[in-house]
């Protein structure tokens, strides 16, 4: 019996490992695309205007924000809610 143990366990593990590889390599391949001529340049055009698309503006008070609410983060993952609390405070 406990040679049919050890045979089954053993099937158990190389089975199980092999789960985890992959059956085929994979290959990738792109096509490649060759010309004779260089694409035209485009024309040259005017500096785009100074306009800001942030969605939240970057300041004193949301730096601190941020910090807060890493230092939280952190705290909970390092020590609990209470070490996250008092990390964030």
């Amino acid at each position: 019996m406990v040679k049919y143990g050890k045979i089954l366990l053993a099937s158990l593990v190389v089975g199980s490992s092999t789960a985890f590889a992959p059956s085929q390599p994979r290959v990738y391949r792109s096509a490649l695309y060759m010309s004779d001529e260089a694409p035209p340049a485009p024309p040259a055009a005017a500096p785009p205007a100074a306009k800001t698309t942030a969605i939240v503006p970057i300041n004193e008070e949301t730096v601190e924000f941020t910090a807060g609410l890493l230092g939280g983060v952190v705290g909970f993952a390092v020590g609990g809610p209470v070490v996250g609390a008092l990390a964030a405070a």
